[in-house]
């Protein structure tokens, strides 16, 4: 066992409590169990619990179990698209890498055709360095005996909406303006938006001011579209929950168009 994994596990089980109760609407899909849960037998019969075990071999660079969980078509993909390359870097650049849980946003499975899906954040702790959380969605099909993961897809316009409201959340909002159109920051900027954000903001004492939880997104090649709640100062009595749907484009990389939900007229 790792030397600072029981640090992480600490962090974890703080980070959980605050998770569990950000996300109380919907906590039976929070989290794909970790370690503490019960472990079930190699098969992997059931879809979902696959994600621990695909990440923990990632964190442990066994690729041998990585191929004998995925379909030949993914195995020949990730050596192709150098994501197998990618993982094998990291961990032997910084073996304090450490996965630590899959935060469910949505699921479904298909019994009767076999196949399933699930997406939601990627969490993973380094005794080095800060690591961002990705936003995934990862494709399973039922086998002759088993499940089997078919592909893995990184969601970017929900990796943008993310930092939008992280941005918001830290104070950084001269960092807003890289994630939205120019037409998008100028009507912000002109309808004093984010003035009244700054002077809300200042007023924050809880070190938590806007939380986003994602409820669902589409993308096309140039157009996207993400919903979800956001949640206004929460820990204080002033809570506000605005549910949102974000417009993104595409052109030369995601950004936000318009967002549907607040900010239609001054907040």
């Amino acid at each position: 066992m790792k030397a600072y994994r029981l640090v992480s596990g600490t962090i974890v089980f703080i980070s959980f409590v605050m998770f569990s109760w950000w996300f109380q609407k919907g906590t039976e899909h929070l989290y794909i169990p970790t370690a503490s849960s019960q472990v079930i037998d190699e098969d992997y019969q059931a879809p979902f619990d696959l994600v621990y075990y695909f990440y923990h071999a990632i964190e442990n660079n066994d690729w041998d179990k990585i191929k004998n969980m995925v379909t030949p078509e993914w195995w020949a993909e990730m050596h192709r698209s150098g994501y197998r390359q990618k993982w094998q870097n990291a961990v032997e650049k910084d073996p304090s890498l450490d996965f630590v849980m899959f935060l469910v946003a949505n699921q479904k499975i298909d019994l009767e055709d076999g196949w399933a899906w699930v997406m939601g954040k990627v969490d993973w702790v380094s005794g080095k360095r800060r690591i961002d959380d990705e936003n995934e969605t990862i494709f399973f099909i039922r086998g002759k005996d088993k499940w089997m993961i078919s592909s893995i897809r990184l969601n970017l316009p929900v990796e943008v909406v993310d930092r939008f409201y992280e941005a918001i959340n830290d104070g950084k909002f001269q960092e807003m303006m890289s994630l939205v159109t120019p037409e998008y920051w100028e009507l912000l900027t002109r309808g004093e938006i984010i003035n009244s954000l700054k002077q809300d903001w200042e007023k924050n004492r809880t070190g938590v001011y806007c939380v986003f939880f994602l409820n669902d997104f589409g993308i096309s090649p140039y157009r996207g579209w993400v919903k979800g709640d956001v949640l206004w100062n929460p820990l204080t009595d002033g809570e506000k929950e605005t549910p949102v749907t974000l417009i993104l484009v595409n052109e030369n990389g995601w950004k936000i168009e318009k967002i549907n939900g607040h900010w239609n007229q001054t907040k």
